[in-house]
């Protein structure tokens, strides 16, 4: 058995020249993630067949492939992914993610990237409600541009979400200039016409003013959940600001 690397592109298909009986759709995602991840397989000697990730067949006992085709059976968006091939048995211990029910997936392994759950100690329950806390798994650090879009986060980094922690401004505090954060899924927001209005034209705006550690614009702290498939940027009024975000990547 081997591992190959799977890439479609749309409307596109692709064979792969390996011998084998067991055919393995490892793991699949579209690009942008969420859409139908299924494909359709065809051995050189046998019928099409359609896999969703986590799923795989094997040929009859003594039959087996030259070649595989392989092409999404959703072709309008690209997909990637890993397929394993070989004469052998595949076995996977977790439940996979239904890509046309949107089943649940839950994992069997307790590992940092996927924990199981459990029960909070006491002690720690009683300190976090009395002392809440804030968390983030990233810090991201951009110098802003007068009025041009510079991006915080990657709407392809952000596949099951997003939490915007904290936000804030640093600059000399000479002037009571803006900068706002904006959310959009795809391209960079464009400017409005003429660029000096009070933000981009396009993308939603979910700081209006990120708070300033000297000037009067002092935002509230809330924890803002961002859609998956969106990337941040922030606009500034001011060209020497510089903007630090924290982030949940979930």
């Amino acid at each position: 058995m081997q591992s190959y690397p799977l890439a479609l592109s749309p409307k596109a298909a692709t064979t792969i020249q390996t011998p084998g009986r067991t055919f393995v759709y490892e793991s699949g995602v579209t690009d942008p993630p969420g859409a139908d991840a299924r494909i359709v397989i065809k051995p050189n000697n046998g019928n099409e067949i359609i896999l969703r990730p986590g799923q795989g067949f094997s040929l009859a006992a003594g039959d087996q492939a030259t070649s595989w085709n392989v092409r999404a059976y959703k072709d309008d968006l690209p997909l990637a992914g890993i397929v394993i091939i070989g004469a052998g048995e595949f076995k996977d211990g977790t439940f996979k993610i239904d890509s046309t029910s949107g089943v649940i997936a839950v994992r069997v392994d307790n590992t940092p990237e996927n924990r199981l759950p459990v029960a909070l100690d006491p002690a720690t329950e009683k300190a976090l409600k009395e002392n809440p806390v804030m968390s983030y798994t990233h810090s991201r650090t951009v110098n802003g541009q007068q009025y041009v879009a510079v991006q915080v986060l990657a709407p392809a980094e952000n596949v099951r979400g997003v939490i915007v922690e904290d936000c804030t401004m640093l600059w000399d505090g000479s002037s009571n200039l803006f900068a706002r954060l904006v959310a959009k899924a795809g391209a960079a927001p464009v400017a409005q016409v003429p660029a000096s209005t009070n933000g981009p034209a396009d993308g939603d705006m979910v700081i209006p003013y990120i708070k300033q550690q000297l000037a009067s614009i002092n935002a509230p702290t809330r924890r803002i959940a961002i859609p998956a498939g969106c990337g941040l940027w922030v606009w500034s009024e001011n060209p020497s600001a510089r903007v630090v975000t924290l982030l949940t990547i979930l």
